[in-house]
């Protein structure tokens, strides 16, 4: 999965079907401009999706797997628990900021998780999907904006200055990722890199 795709820029920047390859030629330009500002690399995760609701009061069991330990968490449901409320319980368990619920989904961030199921005897299933790019909050809307940027000013990107009497162009060579504008910029949250 990309940071977004050809028909969401579309609805957003109202584009004509003319411009679907140039934006699918700049979704992943704009993502790896994007992971270069933020200074760091998105997360990944693994998503546990709750498929049937409880018939029974009892206990699921998540087990959380990764290249150096293996742990079950036995976690308390009951009966009639929607499966919304399944993967509400199953976050609240967990209680980090790393485990979140959305809608019918929990979402485990971190690299390398691998997840397991058993619903007991509660009756509530569940499948697992491996790992996918984590994207934060407005990450998707500021890619729109970085791709719009680029559509606006492909002619003169990276310009510092131009002339017209004996035709001159300079061009700014080292602002490829900072030459996007400030609001931009702005709106990616940059990480610091301990050496």
């Amino acid at each position: 999965m990309a940071i977004t795709t050809w028909e969401k820029v579309k609805a957003v920047l109202e584009l004509s079907d003319a411009k679907e390859t140039h934006v699918n030629t700049l979704i992943p330009l704009v993502e790896a401009d994007y992971e270069a500002i933020r200074n760091r690399p998105f997360n990944t995760y693994a998503k546990l999706t709750i498929t049937n609701v409880a018939t029974a009061d009892g206990d699921i069991t998540v087990t959380i797997s990764d290249a150096y330990s293996e742990i079950s968490y036995t976690i308390k449901v009951k009966e009639d628990d929607s499966t919304f409320l399944v993967a509400q319980r199953i976050a609240n368990y967990f209680g980090r900021k790393n485990i979140r619920a959305d809608g019918d989904d929990v979402l485990f961030i971190g690299s390398g998780v691998v997840l397991s199921f058993d619903g007991g005897t509660t009756g509530v299933t569940a499948t697992v999907s491996g790992m996918a790019t984590y994207y934060p909050s407005g990450a998707e809307f500021t890619a729109i904006k970085m791709i719009n940027y680029h559509l606006k000013t492909t002619d003169a990107m990276g310009k510092q200055s131009e002339s017209l009497g004996d035709y001159s162009v300079s061009y700014d060579r080292g602002a490829a990722v900072a030459d996007y504008p400030k609001d931009i910029v702005g709106n990616i949250k940059r990480y610091a890199v301990w050496t």
